[in-house]
């Protein structure tokens, strides 16, 4: 699975995948240290909309912890950042690929 897909299609969801530096509480951010490529840090937002998890239940952000691996969708319709649609705690093998979108 790529990092980040560099040139997603537009409206396409983008996926993230790497290692968690950094969650920020209060400005819902996620440093995320790309796990292919060159090495590269990855600010995702995380709205209240996000869904957060791992092994099959959800999560609250306070959950996720440095040094996890992490995975997440990002909306395809920002091109200048990651806004997360679902963000999955673990190894990539558990990935969650991105929903399909309504017409």
């Amino acid at each position: 699975m790529a990092a980040l897909l560099a040139a997603p299609a537009a409206g396409a969801d983008r996926v993230v995948e790497g290692d968690l530096l950094r969650v920020d509480l209060g400005k819902r951010l996620l440093v995320v240290r790309l796990s292919a490529g060159p090495p590269r840090e990855v600010d995702v937002k995380v709205s209240p909309a996000t869904v957060l998890s791992a092994s099959g239940r959800t999560l609250r952000l306070e959950e996720l912890k440095t040094g996890d691996a992490v995975v997440a969708v990002c909306d395809g319709a920002v091109t200048s950042e990651c806004r997360a649609l679902r963000v999955r705690s673990g190894t990539s093998r558990h990935a969650v690929p991105p929903a399909p979108r309504s017409p």
